[in-house]
């Protein structure tokens, strides 16, 4: 009977994933879910990983962003998918294909997974049905349908489930499931791999008594660790040598507000014009039924508890608290206070600040009931769950804590993670909305059996089951179709290939896409991080300057494929009838072929290339910030008070004559801040001027890029010395949005 109910359940699952996403089904190899943005990405990395051995030289070197080394490093590595992804491409399905087979998958696995723990946690299939679709088929999952890696969930319910049983019936093979679930959980995105240990630790504390099972547990979770561990050390040698970090600003702007637990995604059936409007990432609606079967179990469970006499303390710390809240909440409304008392000033402008103390006290008043000792004793999992879900949408707040748009906190609990080694590296606080999901439909389900403990009526259930699915519906799943793959004979193998224009995401992700079947490194590319070179890269193919296209042939031939769809054709076969010996190849139906031979080094001259001493330099505007490009840092800069306009300059003085060879201007991170077009010209003691140089600098700028992306040195070779005591650099062209900067200046000659 047992057997037929999970088959039953599966099939009802996989019925629903069906119905779901039926507009995929009929066109599982020329389309992607959503769009082909972040899917295409996911789908060259499944496709990579299937052609390379994990952790060699040649798999983290994946052949786009070509000739930057390393990149897989720039975004997630998808290896917990790999093992199921990998086999179908090896039988012979395309890697579009094997995305969707996976993409389908996630839903039905997920539900599985948390049916199968809420089953053991419930004891009932019916509690377990509805947190099974909570969390399989959440609304927030529709919200993250770019997102393969976060839609790949069930390896956390499943080790969940693992520890569950161990500490029931001390199993050594739960412990296998634990461990299993655990490596392949944090195999598949960096994001679970954190966030989950950060459940993983409360349910040690709330559930682990015993000496023997913390060692036991620990030990399998360190174990099951390793296998992670050189991946941790591959990404943090290739962002450290690239200088890759996220700053604060950008890890609020993935951070959720609170309001985000009434934001719905507007793929999703439910009427959008009640919903707020979200943050990046932000929908973070759990489903309004779930989420209230979870609230009237936890009331009913805390009611039936013998309360006993409240503690004095608790009395006094929940007042204090109310009182600093209240006093809080009004000076916010009022736009905040001050008062000066005989010399004391008195104020109230952060009310964030009061408020965060508020919130405190009134949780350490909470905390100071005596049936929460009695709970950790019982180890209750409705409170467990519970608590884990309001731990959760706190931490998706990031490190400050907002509720429309408002801030309330001052120091939110994600700053506790931002701490810790590594802690800047997950920019999206959000993504713990799953974990969030999680929680809440098992907090659900325990919550039904409690309102429900002698068992409930199959109408009934199938009734709730049908409004947590209704909640998370997509009348018609969005899918993006693939351009068109193309075939590249006549290339050399080991040529890459360049697809124009380089517009957007879609246009380098399309270019990767076709990568999956002609084989071919690809110049083009897009990832969590972009490299130093690529910005000035795509500003200088759109400007159709040649310089960037000679940087790239340094390295070996290059094939360019000029897509027609643009509607740019002529102009860029213009463009490379710039560069010599430039070979028009053949049309496709994508578009024209060409060919660009490789460029040999240049044997470099014998002049003397010694550091020059600059005495001074004079700017037309920020001259207070000139002595930043002297300090020794790359994180500090002179920068033009704006973007750069023509005639924003600068005047070197050597002191005397010297024979100068080369200039070097370090951008550092600043890549995109080289002036568009320069001059250089030597100044005479008489004041005459001479032009000792001209041109467009993206070249340099992507030279730059690819020879040393932490400094990114951008150098000027003179054809020939010059002789001055002075030079001047003037910027001939304006730019809307990018200012001029210099981190480091370097002249160099004798």
């Amino acid at each position: 009977m047992e057997r037929r109910t999970w088959v039953l359940v599966a099939a009802t699952y996989v019925a629903l994933t069906g119905v779901y996403a039926y507009p995929l089904l009929g066109a599982m190899s020329t389309t992607l879910p959503h769009d082909v943005g972040d899917p295409g990405l996911n789908t060259w990395i499944l496709w990579w990983n299937a052609h390379a051995w994990p952790l060699t030289e040649r798999w983290w070197n994946a052949p786009m962003f070509y000739p930057t080394p390393g990149v897989l490093a720039l975004s997630e590595t998808f290896l917990g998918i790999a093992p199921f992804s990998s086999p179908l491409q090896w039988m012979g399905a395309s890697a579009v294909t094997t995305y969707n087979i996976i993409y389908i998958l996630s839903f039905p696995s997920a539900a599985l997974a948390a049916h199968a723990l809420a089953r053991h946690l419930t004891g009932r299939h019916d509690a377990a049905l509805l947190a099974g679709l909570a969390f399989g088929f959440s609304p927030y999952r529709v919200s993250q349908m770019p997102h393969l890696h976060l839609l790949v969930s069930c390896w956390m319910p499943l080790a969940l489930l693992g520890l569950h049983r161990y500490l029931s019936e001390r199993r050594a093979r739960d412990l296998l499931l634990f461990g299993v679930s655990w490596l392949l959980n944090g195999l598949t995105t960096g994001y679970y791999l954190v966030y989950f240990a950060v459940l993983f630790g409360m349910w040690m504390l709330w559930f682990v008594r015993r000496t023997r099972d913390w060692i036991l547990i620990g030990g399998t979770a360190a174990i099951a660790s390793l296998p992670i561990l050189p991946i941790l050390i591959g990404y943090t040698h290739y962002q450290n040598l690239y200088g890759f970090s996220r700053d604060s600003g950008e890890v609020q702007q993935f951070s959720a507000d609170l309001s985000a637990v009434l934001a719905v995604s507007r793929n999703a059936w439910l009427p959008a014009h009640w919903s707020v409007s979200p943050r990046p990432e932000g929908e973070l609606y759990p489903g309004a039924v779930i989420a209230l079967l979870a609230l009237a179990g936890a009331i009913a469970a805390w009611r039936l508890m013998p309360r006993g006499a409240a503690r004095k303390s608790q009395r006094v710390v929940f007042v204090i608290g109310a009182t600093v809240l209240a006093a809080a909440t009004l000076s916010w409304l009022s736009g905040g206070w001050r008062v000066d008392l005989g010399g004391v000033v008195l104020s109230m402008t952060r009310p964030h600040r009061p408020i965060t103390l508020a919130i405190w006290l009134i949780i350490a008043a909470v905390l100071l009931d005596r049936r929460w000792a009695d709970l950790w004793r019982r180890r209750s999992p409705l409170v467990f769950y519970g608590i884990g879900a309001v731990l959760m949408i706190l931490l998706a707040l990031g490190p400050v804590g907002r509720v429309f748009g408002y801030r309330f906190f001052e120091s939110a609990p994600y700053s506790w993670l931002m701490a810790l080694p590594g802690g800047h590296g997950l920019r999206v606080p959000a993504r713990f909305g799953m974990l969030f999901m999680l929680c809440v439909a098992l907090a659900g389900a325990l919550g039904w059996r409690r309102l429900t403990p002698r068992g409930s009526s199959g109408p009934l259930v199938a009734g709730i089951a049908f409004l947590i699915a209704l909640e998370s519906w997509v009348p018609k799943m969005l899918v993006a179709r693939v351009e068109p793959m193309v075939d590249l004979g006549g290339l050399e193998p080991t040529a890459a290939v360049l697809e124009l224009p380089m517009a957007n995401l879609y246009t380098e992700t399309a270019a990767m896409l076709r990568a999956t079947h002609h084989g071919h490194p690809v110049v083009n590319g897009f990832s969590g991080y972009q490299p130093a070179h690529y910005g000035p890269l795509m500003v200088g193919t759109d400007l159709a300057n040649p310089t960037v296209l000679a940087a790239l042939q340094h390295y070996g031939p290059l094939g360019v494929l000029i897509d027609r769809s643009s509607q740019q054709e002529e102009y860029f076969v213009k463009y490379l009838s710039q560069i010599p010996g430039a070979q028009r190849l053949y049309r496709t139906p994508v578009g024209l072929v060409y060919r660009l031979p490789a460029i040999l080094p240049s044997v470099p001259t014998a002049t003397a290339q010694d550091p020059l001493p600059i005495v001074s330099v004079t700017a037309s505007n920020n001259q207070p910030l000139v002595p930043r490009m002297f300090d020794g840092r790359l994180d500090t800069q002179w920068q033009t008070a704006g973007p750069q306009l023509p005639g924003d300059h600068l005047e070197m003085a050597f002191g005397r004559d010297v024979l100068i060879t080369r200039l070097e201007m370090d951008l550092a991170s600043y890549n995109m801040n080289y002036p568009r077009q320069l001059r250089i010209e030597s100044i005479e003691p008489a004041g005459a001027r001479t032009v000792v140089w001209e041109g467009a600098m993206d070249g340099q700028a992507v030279m730059a890029g690819l020879k040393d992306p932490r400094r990114m040195p951008l150098t000027v070779e003179f054809p020939q010395p010059v002789t001055a005591s002075r030079l001047l650099l003037t910027a001939l062209i304006a730019d809307p949005t990018w200012y001029w900067s210099i981190a480091e200046l370097r002249a160099y000659g004798r």
